[in-house]
């Protein structure tokens, strides 16, 4: 545990995040940081909502709103690399989702996640104040 909030402590230096280390919740749900994204101006609205943890784990929910919604709920752990954020996925509700690695970095508080079906694309998550 201390090995990863070390590493954290790192990736938030290069960075230069330092806002996003807080704590919230119990003891055992302490949140490193939790964004929320928003897309499709259009018929079809999704939004997703991230949590990572300060245990190396991260939560990710997507809702996708159009003739029918429907829910992912995706989790798998984190780890820093080059200054970025690795996710890897390594669960999920969904038969659709398979095991793969996302990466992220952040920027003037906002997490710009790698599209993982065009990586010349970013999903922008705003930080989330709840």
């Amino acid at each position: 545990m201390k090995t990863r909030l070390y590493t954290l402590a790192i990736l938030i230096a290069v960075t230069g995040c330092t806002h996003l280390l807080r704590t919230t919740g119990g003891s055992d749900r302490q949140f490193v940081g939790k964004w929320r994204s928003f897309e499709g101006p259009g018929p079809i609205k999704a939004s997703s909502d991230l949590m990572v943890l300060a245990d190396g784990r991260f939560e990710m929910f997507v809702q996708v709103v159009a003739d029918e919604t429907f829910r992912k709920d995706i989790c798998g752990t984190w780890r820093a690399r080059n200054g970025e954020l690795v996710l890897r996925v390594t669960g999920s509700n969904s038969d659709e989702i398979v095991p793969m690695e996302m990466s992220a970095r952040i920027k003037k508080g906002k997490l710009l996640l790698r599209d993982p079906l065009d990586a010349s694309k970013h999903i922008v998550y705003q930080k989330s104040i709840r």
